[in-house]
């Protein structure tokens, strides 16, 4: 089992916080708890209006296959996401 954290700051340019390597992976993204927006996730092209939104404190966890990304977008201003990924699914 391989596993791997990182962090990325969202911006409010939709843009990769997340691609996986060349097997499957399990990945959770989490807005910590002292976020201060809204962050939103999704493919290529996500928005604020069509993206899976992660309140303050919030994740989500998904299942990625070889070079597919995790996009991710805010409101206004910036903010910090922490990533962590696992080899073992």
């Amino acid at each position: 089992m391989s596993v791997a954290a990182s962090r990325y700051t969202v911006t409010t340019t939709a843009a990769a916080a997340y691609t996986a390597p060349g097997e499957q992976q399990v990945v959770t993204v989490k807005n910590p708890p002292t976020a201060s927006a809204s962050i939103y996730v999704g493919g290529p092209g996500v928005t604020t209006a069509a993206g899976y939104e992660l309140t303050p404190g919030e994740t989500v966890t998904v299942t990625m296959y070889a070079s597919q990304e995790l996009h991710a977008i805010i409101a206004a201003s910036t903010q910090e996401i922490q990533i962590i990924a696992s080899t073992d699914v």
